[in-house]
């Protein structure tokens, strides 16, 4: 079952601030790395766990590109590197401001992020293909599917619709687990990583 953990960036980057009560701008690639730096020793400790940690941006007023490249492009570029083994990262409570900056830092690096808006929508960020938008968008609503009932859903041959589940999966999109099914054998079971769909464990790692 997966677990949730929530990461709260400013108070990662409050350290960093003479006054860090006062509306939070990050800027620069140093303050980025700084950042990146303490939620990798945090995922660190869960590497063997499969936890979708939420990157929350409540209270930060805004993020410049650098910083942006810094903390999430890079930490979205290593998770695909499968540096931090079987989690998942997903972005919440972001405003316009810091949007912007964080599309254009995933697009250049050519990786995509699952951001939150609530608990029944949520918007792909970065690159992106529209199958796979097409695809995610079935997963996040259903919860969870195997190949074969998407192939029905999206009336896709098998191999399709197997073929773009993994793609979502080795993207850390979407949770996957083997399932026996009726008759004997196993199937994977695609699932979104989603507070509708699992137990929320509201601890602050920060």
């Amino acid at each position: 079952m997966l677990e949730y953990r929530n990461i709260e960036i400013k108070k990662l980057a409050s350290k960093f601030f003479q006054n860090p009560d006062q509306g939070m701008h990050l800027f620069d690639r140093d303050l980025g790395q700084q950042i990146r730096q303490q939620i990798e020793d945090i995922i660190a400790n869960y590497k063997k766990e499969e936890i979708v940690f939420y990157l929350d941006f409540k209270d930060v007023l805004s993020i410049d590109f650098s910083c942006a490249d810094e903390l999430i492009g890079k930490l979205t570029s290593r998770l695909l590197s499968d540096e931090y083994g079987e989690i998942f990262i997903v972005l919440q409570n972001l405003n316009d401001n810091q949007l912007e900056n964080i599309q254009v830092a995933l697009d250049r690096r050519k990786v995509a992020c699952l951001r939150r808006c609530s608990d029944q929508d949520w918007q792909l960020l970065g690159y992106k293909k529209n199958y796979l938008v097409e695809t995610l968008d079935v997963v996040v609503k259903r919860g969870k599917i195997t190949a074969r009932e998407l192939s029905h859903e999206l009336d896709l041959e098998l191999t399709t619709s197997s073929t773009r589940l993994s793609h979502l999966h080795k993207a850390h999109l979407v949770f996957r687990e083997q399932v026996i099914v009726d008759g004997g054998g196993r199937e994977f079971l695609y699932i979104n990583c989603s507070l509708a769909n699992f137990k929320f464990f509201d601890k602050n790692m920060t």
